[in-house]
């Protein structure tokens, strides 16, 4: 299997050859959200802290979604990886909050 390394989201480069992908800002917004559902109880919930955001997001989401939710908030910058088909993340006073469905 080739090595493969990563510098940004936007450059990888696998087995030696470096691939750039030019992504537009609006296509990104595009790529942090795959469910307007989702996106709407996202942003109707008041990121007043993390530890609230994530548990109000949690709830809802699961309650009008169905299924379960992992859901990561703060304040700080923070990376992730998952895997899934129903994902959003939204900032919301300086609270950025990711939500994903997993089974």
């Amino acid at each position: 299997m080739p090595e493969i390394f990563a510098k940004s989201a936007k450059t990888v480069r696998v087995g030696g050859s470096e691939s750039k992908s030019t992504v537009s800002k609006d296509e990104l917004k595009d790529r942090r959200c795959t469910s307007n559902e989702l996106k709407e109880i996202m942003k109707k919930i008041s990121f007043r802290t993390p530890s609230l955001a994530k548990r109000l997001i949690q709830r809802v989401a699961e309650e009008k979604l169905g299924g379960f939710f992992a859901v990561f908030c703060s304040k700080d910058d923070f990376t992730y990886v998952s895997r899934g088909k129903t994902y959003c993340q939204t900032e919301n006073n300086g609270v950025v909050c990711y939500a994903f469905q997993h089974h």
